[in-house]
């Protein structure tokens, strides 16, 4: 958003042949190169774009025409706590219904009149602003994701950004008009407008926890054991699920087994399945699925994994052999083993390697 932001001031003044003191240049010069770093070292959309990072390509963009105006949404909110909404979990939100303004969408309503305004009068400064949000939020209703479709959404969050930078560069000079009534009108609506936004994300940011809890589904009764067990064991991230997720896309695919994500989500493990560039993704992931494959000791040992968490019922050949052989030889201790009314079998395992 720094960077956009950066960017749209520099064109804008271009634009109007306008001089632009070192100072500015400066700034916004500073601020374009740190978000560029922030970019390209953090975990982020923009960055793993630039880096070809191969999940993001699986999530299999395409055009939504044929349905312009509606967004994807996560369904957090569809449970309550203030709202409830019919549609639960993933699901399309239309721009104009009450629960997009509600779930966010007040500041793409503010910002219809300042587009307005700059159609008639391009030449305002809150144009590059209002545009970049326009431009964001169309992205967001455009363009869907076949896997994981609300991940758009941070497309309409850059253009809620934008949209009350654009509002407020717009709406400025009124709360200093000469004329009592529009100065007054002007006052009163940006002190609505800011409590409403204040309040919004104050609010949100309360009901967060509910909201998701409500809404994400419940880890399988079987997985209760385990979690008891991790919530109260030093674990340290070095839990290997033989049957979980490998990266951050199979984390949040909701066609594989949610197994990790129930467990990072109730336990705050967050298990090594590399999806943090900065960790050495691309090997760290490798490592982790052949430690899953095969849980040969040096793949084992590479990830200093302290516990095995396994279904009995997903094995595959060559993971019951290993399995046995790491019992027979005293490397395993069994820690849970919970075997519930339907079938469903759970055993953690300790390990613990010989020294050598």
């Amino acid at each position: 958003a720094v960077l956009a932001g950066s960017i749209a001031v520099v064109i804008y003044r271009l634009w109007r042949k306008k001089r632009t003191e070192m100072r500015v240049v400066a700034v916004l010069a500073a601020a374009t190169v740190g978000s560029g770093i922030l970019s390209l070292t953090t975990s982020n959309v923009l960055g793993t774009v630039i880096r070809g990072d191969r999940d993001l390509m699986r999530l299999g963009v395409y055009f939504n025409g044929a349905n312009a105006g509606n967004f994807s949404s996560w369904g957090y909110n569809s449970g309550g706590p203030f709202f409830e909404w019919p549609n639960t979990g993933q699901h399309e939100v239309n721009a104009f219904s009450l629960e997009f303004l509600i779930d966010g969408g007040f500041p793409m309503y503010l910002l219809i009149p300042v587009v307005i305004w700059i159609a008639l009068r391009p030449m305002s400064r809150a144009a590059p602003f209002a545009i970049t949000s326009a431009a964001a939020f169309a992205a967001a209703t455009l363009f869907h994701f076949q896997h994981s479709p609300p991940d758009i959404y941070r497309f309409a969050y850059f253009g809620t950004v934008t949209a009350v930078i654009a509002v407020a560069i717009w709406a400025a000079p009124a709360l200093k008009s000469r004329v009592f009534s529009v100065r007054f009108a002007a006052r009163a609506g940006a002190t609505v407008t800011s409590a409403a936004l204040v309040g919004g994300f104050a609010v949100s940011a309360l009901a967060w926890p509910q909201m998701i809890g409500q809404a994400e589904a419940r880890p399988e009764r079987a997985e209760a054991a385990a979690i008891e067990f991790l919530k109260t064991t030093d674990v340290s991230d070095r839990l290997l699920i033989l049957w979980g997720s490998r990266t951050a896309f199979d984390l949040y695919d909701p066609t594989t087994p949610q197994v990790s994500a129930h467990i990072a989500a109730y336990t705050g493990q967050f298990i090594p399945y590399g999806y943090h560039h900065l960790s050495k993704a691309e090997q760290y992931s490798r490592i982790y699925g052949w430690a899953q494959e095969a849980l040969a000791p040096e793949h084992l040992r590479t990830l200093q994994i302290k516990y095995i968490y396994v279904d009995p019922s997903r094995l595959t050949e060559a993971q019951r052999n290993r399995l046995d052989s790491l019992l027979g030889a005293g490397e395993l201790e069994t820690v849970v083993d919970d075997r519930q009314p339907d079938g469903a079998v759970r055993i953690m395992y300790e390990y613990r390697p010989k020294p050598g």
